[in-house]
């Protein structure tokens, strides 16, 4: 019988991980690239120290900004990342780019799981709280 269940718990999180890839991930891709792109973006302009003394040195930081952006070479990495990570399906690190902590809340993720939120919630706390591996992983 705890084969059968462990072979029942298998299939579903094959289903589970199914469901956030291709339904969920696939359709945002190009989104979530752009946010990343975005987010990348900001952060480099937000690295650059304008506190120069002189405006020769200040328009000599804004001249220096595509050459530290490389946008295409930047959007390229990003587009890459997010296109292994589908491709691979690699779940651990889907966990780590994909920027839709919502989904859990969502009704088509929940049937998936067979659990209401509230239900969801307090399996995962409860796992995180007995997984020792759990806790230094997240």
């Amino acid at each position: 019988m705890a084969i059968l269940e462990q072979s029942d718990i298998k299939d579903r999180l094959r289903e589970i991980k199914d469901y956030i890839f291709e339904i969920k991930f696939k359709n945002c891709l190009e989104k979530q690239i752009l946010e990343n792109l975005k987010s990348e973006i900001k952060y480099k302009l937000n690295t650059i120290n304008i506190d120069s003394k002189t405006p020769d040195k200040i328009q000599e930081k804004i001249n220096s900004i595509e050459e530290l952006i490389n946008f295409e070479d930047m959007r390229q990495n990003i587009k890459n990342k997010f296109n292994s990570v589908y491709e691979n399906k690699n779940y651990n690190e889907l966990l780590k780019v994909f920027d839709q902590k919502g989904i859990y809340t969502e009704k088509g993720f929940l049937s998936k799981v067979g659990k209401t939120k509230e239900a969801y919630d307090r399996t995962v706390l409860k796992l995180l709280k007995e997984n020792k591996k759990l806790q230094k992983r997240y």
